[in-house]
């Protein structure tokens, strides 16, 4: 449960970073480095696309490991 939420809650931080600073000094984020590459001055789409997929990857797999093991823990 725990990590679902934090999973949630750092895409939820996307908003925060970018207006501080578009998310350079230390304070780059995984979503800030697909819109970036997506819409950025180089505008490496096949980069963020990439890097998209595995932001995706990365939030979908702990949730769908948690869904798993909330409805079978309910079937018990």
């Amino acid at each position: 449960m725990v990590v679902v939420i934090t999973t949630i809650e750092a895409l939820r931080a996307f908003d925060v970073v970018y207006v501080i600073n578009r998310g350079l000094n230390g304070l780059e984020l995984m979503s800030v480095l697909v819109v970036n590459n997506l819409l950025g001055e180089a505008s490496r789409i096949g980069y963020g696309s990439a890097a998209a997929t595995l932001l995706l990857l990365a939030s979908i797999i702990p949730i769908a490991i948690f869904i798993r093991w909330a409805l079978g823990r309910d079937a018990l």
